[in-house]
């Protein structure tokens, strides 16, 4: 008796269970920001033209949400994926085919990654350039002198304004050809004010000659900031710009306008 009762229980799933059912995997996908679910599989001998994909939440029966090429292994769902619900999939052949079909697939959960292991080899070079910046503060603050190798061509800077001052000439500056967003532009307004203040210091006649498509408002308020704020030449910091009282940093026509200059 109890074998016969085991025959037709083995028959019964034989017929409510699909011939060719295949196992259907199911993962949460790593090292991203969630909402999204991997399934892969194993294709049948004859794959079908399509699959029609799955999905079951809690409470609720499998519903369709995509087709996929029946060649296809693999499939990623997006599809109004909700982060921390249990999902479970599952293919049906598309012509339908009793025969072709998956297994019910584990339950998934999607979940956001607080780190993407993937982007490890950042981690580690942040790591070590906030090490380095950590010690050589430390170090700093414990006295110790760092020495850099000077760049010549700024070095001369002083030494062909030293010999300018010599021989009772002035000093021609020329900030470049671009515009004064252009970073080279950016650089030698920087520069602008180092020459600035050494002319000053030598009282040595300083003529700045922007080209035709820089303002000449940023490089007045450079030479005039630096060099003559800081120095007591006020009358040779730069030929041509006016008098003390005028502020060369400020719009044009705002306040008052700056005197004819001297022939």
């Amino acid at each position: 008796m109890k074998v016969a009762a085991c025959l037709v229980l083995l028959s019964i799933g034989a017929l409510t269970s699909p011939a060719h059912a295949f196992p259907l995997d199911a993962q949460d996908v790593r090292n991203d920001g969630g909402s999204r679910i991997n399934l892969s599989w194993t294709a049948p001998p004859k794959p079908p033209p399509e699959w029609i994909v799955y999905r079951s939440e809690p409470g609720k029966p499998f519903a369709p949400i995509d087709t996929v090429g029946g060649a296809l292994t693999g499939y990623s769902d997006d599809n109004r994926v909700k982060d921390g619900i249990p999902y479970r999939y599952r293919l049906l052949s598309l012509p339908e085919d009793a025969t072709l079909s998956s297994d019910v697939s584990p339950v998934a959960v999607a979940q956001a990654s607080w780190f993407d292991t993937a982007k490890l080899n950042v981690f580690v070079v942040i790591a070590i350039f906030l090490a380095l910046v950590l010690f050589y503060i430390r170090q700093a603050e414990r006295g110790k002198v760092w020495s850099f190798r000077s760049i010549a061509g700024l070095t001369a800077i002083e030494e062909a304004i030293g010999r300018s001052t010599e021989m009772g000439k002035g000093v021609l500056y020329i900030p470049g050809v671009q515009d004064i967003d252009d970073i080279q532009t950016i650089a030698s307004m920087i520069i602008l004010g180092n020459v600035a203040r050494m002319t000053a210091k030598y009282e040595t006649p300083n003529r700045c000659r922007p080209h035709e498509r820089l303002e000449t408002r940023p490089a007045r308020c450079t030479c005039a900031t630096l060099g003559h704020s800081r120095t007591r030449c006020p009358g040779r910091v730069c030929p041509d710009r006016s008098p003390p009282e005028w502020d060369p940093c400020q719009e044009p026509g705002a306040g008052r306008s700056p005197p004819a200059r001297p022939p």
